[in-house]
């Protein structure tokens, strides 16, 4: 019998937050091991990160990553919700002011690299 994809008490559908491609490493330390990888995208409920092997759905432990252009580690409790070829998304079971500070960078980031949207000429 294998694991499920994705945690039946949470909705993948349903996002409250919103997500920002990102670079960066992500260690994930579970009680049976440790996951490495890369970062794919981020936002204040969970991240998305690729590792080999992937963690299993359910696992949890602590997740530290680092964002690229960001300095600081950033360290989370975090439960993994799905698990596939797309990577794992965690979500965060309680952020911290380290995490709600990166997305506070990243969202100025995006801001300041929007493309204005041009206005109509009144002909």
């Amino acid at each position: 019998m294998t694991a499920p994809n994705s945690s039946s008490s949470y909705q993948p559908d349903r996002r409250w937050h919103i997500r920002y491609t990102v670079k960066g490493s992500v260690v994930f330390d579970t009680k049976e091991r440790r996951y490495a990888g890369r970062t794919l995208n981020l936002g204040l409920g969970g991240i998305l990160f690729q590792s080999d092997p992937r963690p299993p759905v359910e696992a949890s432990g602590v997740l530290q990553f680092h964002v690229d252009g960001y300095d600081e580690t950033i360290a989370v409790n975090s439960r993994v919700i799905r698990s596939d070829e797309g990577g794992a998304a965690a979500i965060f079971l309680l952020p911290n002011e380290s995490l709600v500070n990166c997305i506070r960078v990243l969202a100025k980031a995006e801001e300041k690299s929007a493309v204005p949207v041009a206005k109509p000429s009144g002909h």
